[in-house]
């Protein structure tokens, strides 16, 4: 526990020191200004366009941090803690930490909004479970991004440039699979292995309540495909050495 702890600190050190931080801040305040600033607006709709760019605010940040690593300070790091699987893990709790904090500004804002607004700003009274269902769908959805956006690291994928295209591609493909599925049905056969953005947007689709049962199925969707793709970078991280 004390060897995560240190290791969350020299990440939020390393961050706050790049700067890196700002600019998806700026863009995510920019979001949150321009879905909130008509109203009156439907709770669940709205909320979902929010995480829609939280996610892709999260794959910019996963993707800046992987970026500004110090190869041989990773390297002194792994040793001291002696442990490669408990530092990678570590980088994605981190920045997983900090899709939290952002999902907790993406809720507090409307609140503070419709409250400003004298209780105006949506269709229907703002309930406890919208707030909770809220915040937990933003933070799993942040972690999607993150695991999305640090996906292929610099020991995994060498060409940076080539990784940022793919990266992004991806990001996109994880929302634009959906119409493609439809166009071209021949298509899901592929297009499963990327995030399932697209499929959580469905589920509440037209839905004027967030409903247990598909925020219970959307939470356990999201848990297991990025699940899946920590244990595949967790791998390729092991097996190609610095």
């Amino acid at each position: 526990m004390n060897r995560f702890r240190e290791l969350l600190k020299y990440h939020f050190m390393v961050y706050m020191k790049s700067n890196k931080i700002i600019m998806p801040f700026l863009v995510w305040m920019i979001c949150m200004y321009t879905i909130y600033s008509t109203s009156p607006i439907s709770i669940v709709s709205d909320f979902i366009i929010s995480m829609i760019c939280l996610f892709y605010i999260m794959v910019w940040i996963g993707l800046a941090y992987i970026e500004i690593e110090d190869p041989v300070l990773e390297q002194l790091l792994i040793l001291k803690v002696e442990n490669e699987n408990i530092y990678n893990i570590s980088k994605t709790l981190f920045l997983a930490f900090i899709g939290i904090v952002m999902s907790l500004i993406g809720v507090v804002i409307p609140i503070i909004i419709n409250i400003i607004t004298g209780f105006q700003l949506f269709t229907r009274e703002l309930t406890i479970i919208d707030i909770s269902s809220a915040f937990i769908l933003y933070s799993f959805i942040g972690l999607l991004g993150t695991v999305t956006g640090t996906l292929l690291h610099p020991r995994i994928m060498k060409n940076r440039k080539m990784a940022v295209i793919m990266t992004f591609t991806i990001a996109l493909m994880s929302m634009i699979k959906g119409p493609m599925n439809t166009e071209i049905p021949s298509t899901c056969f592929i297009t499963w292995i990327f995030p399932p953005l697209f499929n959580i947007t469905q589920r509440f689709t037209g839905k004027e309540y967030f409903i247990m049962q598909d925020v219970v199925s959307v939470l356990l969707y999201i848990s297991v495909y990025s699940s899946i793709i920590i244990f595949l970078q967790l791998y390729f991280l092991k097996r190609n050495k610095f």
